[in-house]
């Protein structure tokens, strides 16, 4: 992979609870593959977490 390539977008939803896991890969990495991080809480509740590279 050379770089982001534009218009790609993943997402990764966790629960509440294991977002220090999700977490372990780095902001800047996970902005360079595109991967948005969600988390959903035990009520179904889908909440983007801000990524401080583009936030």
């Amino acid at each position: 992979m050379t770089g982001r390539a534009d218009g790609i977008r993943y997402a990764l939803i966790v629960p509440s609870a294991r977002l220090w896991r999700a977490e372990r890969v780095l902001a800047p990495a996970r902005h360079l593959l595109g991967i948005e991080l969600y988390t959903v809480d035990d009520d179904g509740h889908i909440e983007l977490v801000p990524n401080p590279v583009t936030d």
